[in-house]
């Protein structure tokens, strides 16, 4: 029979109730009914920061029971006079209003590419500041290998074309969201190096000696004499 996949998550000592999981590469809290992003990469630097959010609101669960227990009325501030955030202060709350907009129009396949890119390059919350938001890209960028896992001494190593594409989304969401909305001025992302290809195959033609003896090897061969005329004309339009 298959195992059963376990997902794994963290959860505060003692706390029946709630936990932190890993959504796509991202920390998202559960509470019963509850799911709610938290902004910031399933990594270890970022799990006692997801955990002191979810004691938080743990507490405010057993006090709700007990005011419900006790008939009493908690005087807590509507959901309308909680300050709202007009224009994001750091990286991870920038996203959050990108997850909260447009993001849920995307197609699932866009959302996994964003979310691949923000779990590789947004490993820690910075302030939403260019010079600070390219010192954390470059590092990444440089790397080219993901945040170990716990347990693990390194993490796994991204081939050239991945990371490429990885930084190509970013940049799209910089240039189509952050940008418009006047948080950024210019693409923090643009003054990455630019990944060298290198190709492995011979493009120069073959000279009419290589040809020549080419095709005669092949009239030697009486049952491939016929693809003599199909290396005869590659050569002609430009066979290489």
């Amino acid at each position: 029979m298959p195992q059963k996949r376990i997902h794994k998550c963290w959860k505060n000592p003692g706390e029946p109730i709630g936990y932190i999981e890993n959504h796509r590469g991202m920390a998202r809290l559960r509470m019963g009914a509850l799911r709610r992003s938290l902004g910031m990469g399933f990594i270890p630097a970022n799990k006692a920061e997801a955990l002191a959010i979810l004691k938080e609101l743990q507490q405010r669960h057993r006090d709700d029971q007990t005011a419900a227990r006790l008939g009493v009325r908690l005087d807590r501030p509507t959901a309308a006079a909680r300050p709202v955030i007009g224009r994001p202060v750091t990286l991870y709350q920038a996203i959050q209003l990108f997850r909260e907009g447009p993001y849920r129009s995307l197609a699932t396949s866009n959302r996994w590419a964003y979310e691949r890119a923000f779990s590789y390059f947004c490993t820690r919350d910075c302030m939403l500041d260019k010079d600070r938001l390219r010192a954390l890209f470059q590092e990444r960028f440089d790397a080219k290998r993901s945040l170990p896992a716990e347990g693990k001494a390194e993490g796994t190593p991204l081939a050239d074309n991945t990371l490429y594409k990885y930084r190509g989304t970013l940049s799209l969401f910089f240039r189509e969201f952050v940008i418009p909305n006047e948080w950024l001025t210019v693409d923090p992302t643009a003054t990455l190096g630019k990944l060298r290809r290198t190709y492995g195959t011979n493009l120069d033609r073959p000279t009419e000696e290589e040809l020549e003896g080419l095709i005669a090897d092949i009239m030697a061969n009486e049952t491939a004499s016929d693809y003599a005329l199909y290396i005869r004309f590659l050569s002609i339009t430009g066979m290489r």
